[in-house]
């Protein structure tokens, strides 16, 4: 006659040991994706954001630009010039216009307004807009940052 111990039947430390193994490697996996898809998920809000402030720039410009507006100095959107730059805070809203960014700032937007040599009378408008205190290449290089945009229009004087 067999023993109750021998006729009971469950799960071996080792399947259970196993199966709690596998079970925390896949939740481990899942934790990390959540982390990466949160992380992409700001980093597109932010660029959404810096596109929609530096295109109300670029809307904004767009009329003085028609009236023949003066060029702007060479290096406005590598530094910030008194006059082609403001900061701008999360909502959209501008919270200064010198050239050191406040506190409650968000985003720093540059523009420059260039007449196109090949072409009298059409305008080339550039904004970019980044992180108020973003790094600069010592160069003078820009170093394209996640979450910069930089948007280029060409304008027709005149019309």
């Amino acid at each position: 006659m067999p023993s109750r111990i021998a006729a009971a039947r469950g799960f071996s430390v080792l399947e259970l040991l196993l199966a709690a193994t596998t079970l925390v490697v896949a939740l481990t996996a899942l934790a990390h994706l959540l982390v990466v898809a949160s992380l992409a998920t700001r980093r597109a809000r932010t660029l959404t954001a810096a596109a929609v402030v530096g295109q109300a720039k670029i809307e904004a410009l767009a009329p003085y630009a028609r009236t023949g507006a003066a060029a702007s100095p060479p290096d406005t959107l590598l530094s910030n010039v008194d006059g082609y730059c403001d900061f701008v805070d999360e909502a959209g809203y501008v919270v200064g216009a010198a050239t050191v960014a406040p506190p409650s700032a968000a985003y720093l937007r540059r523009w420059s307004i260039t007449p196109l040599p090949a072409s009298a009378g059409t305008i080339v408008l550039q904004v970019l807009v980044t992180a108020p205190r973003r790094r600069d290449d010592p160069s003078g290089a820009q170093i394209s940052l996640p979450g910069d945009a930089r948007i280029v229009s060409l304008v027709r004087a005149g019309f």
